[in-house]
């Protein structure tokens, strides 16, 4: 997921649905479950501090600023 929105660059945050594609392209069989996804993103937003809810929208999310440095 994390470097799914690394090489995604989007300024104002890489959308949920974004980083699923992403993630279905790259490593189409270690996807399986949308889910299951959303879930562990909204989970590593909580618990990890690299990666951040946009403060507007709810969906998008991106890399710290320390993280990305």
């Amino acid at each position: 997921i994390t470097q799914a929105i690394f090489e995604l660059q989007d300024r104002k945050g890489s959308s949920r649905d974004a980083i699923w594609k992403f993630l279905l392209v790259k490593f189409p069989e270690g996807v399986r479950d949308k889910k299951v996804f959303i879930a562990r993103l909204y989970k590593l937003s909580k618990e990890d501090n690299h990666i951040q809810n946009v403060k507007d929208n709810i969906h998008r999310f991106r890399l710290s600023q320390s993280y990305r440095a």
